[in-house]
């Protein structure tokens, strides 16, 4: 599985943590688990899967924060953690995502302020954060 470029596992029932050993299969560019019972916290070790075009861990139940390690994947084009109990600030490491076209964090316990440098995202086109806890003035 190490040639491995797709992984889809949604809407299933998968329980229990994201399984760490992920980070092996180096040569992903999609890893789609939305919609199952995955829980903790979304291992930092994500972030070493540098050829990931499209990370959608949304409708499971993932705590903690938003790793910084994310911010390595500059080939991303889409980014989806919604629908969690993601709590903590909006890492600022987001902002290196130069290829970034759709974020979706919204429902989730984010809070804190908007980092500023999401603004110079110039591939966005999609940025949703409602329904969270975001506080402070928009720059």
């Amino acid at each position: 599985m190490m040639s491995l470029k797709e992984l889809d596992l949604y809407e299933n029932t998968l329980s229990g943590h994201i399984p760490r050993n992920l980070c092996n299969l180096t040569k992903l560019t999609i890893l789609l688990l939305w919609g199952n019972r995955f829980s903790g916290h979304i291992p930092l070790e994500l972030g070493y899967l540098v050829n990931l075009e499209n990370l959608d861990l949304t409708l499971n139940t993932l705590s903690g924060s938003i790793p910084i390690t994310i911010g390595n994947l500059t080939k991303l084009n889409t980014l989806s953690f919604y629908h969690n109990e993601l709590s903590g600030q909006i890492p600022r490491e987001l902002g290196y995502l130069v290829n970034l076209e759709n974020l979706y964090l919204n429902i989730n316990k984010l809070s804190g302020s908007i980092p500023n440098n999401l603004g110079s995202l110039t591939e966005l086109t999609k940025l949703v954060l409602a329904q969270n806890q975001l506080s402070g003035s928009i720059s």
